[in-house]
């Protein structure tokens, strides 16, 4: 799995998911964020099978309505870094295990859903 950090989430996420043993980029990592957008991110997941995660609904719009991106871990009502981080490692391996059979996660304060 490769996961694709978009650019309202911080960029230590991605490095512990690289630090996981996984292949992790934060939007950061291309140079100025500004220049890419949100659709230019879904091409990429799809030609490059990047999981994408956000904060961004737009991309669970995208999902629900094109199934682009093919996955996809939507973070809401996680306002701050450290409960971002804190989130994201207390349900890793779940996250993982789900993605192998579902395309849509949200991680919130209540935990992790799974929607397909």
């Amino acid at each position: 799995m490769k996961f694709l950090v978009d650019e309202n989430l911080p960029p230590v996420l991605a490095e512990k998911i690289r630090q996981s043993g996984f292949e992790a980029r934060h939007v950061n990592d291309f140079g100025n964020t500004s220049s890419i957008s949100d659709n230019a991110l879904r091409k990429l997941s799809l030609h490059k099978d990047w999981i994408i995660i956000t904060r961004d609904y737009d991309f669970v719009r995208s999902y629900i309505n094109r199934k682009v991106p093919e996955k996809l871990v939507y973070v809401y009502n996680l306002q701050s870094r450290s409960a971002i981080i804190e989130s994201f490692e207390k349900h890793w391996q779940q996250i993982v295990d789900a993605l192998k059979e579902h395309e849509l996660l949200e991680l919130n304060h209540e935990g992790l859903k799974i929607h397909f």
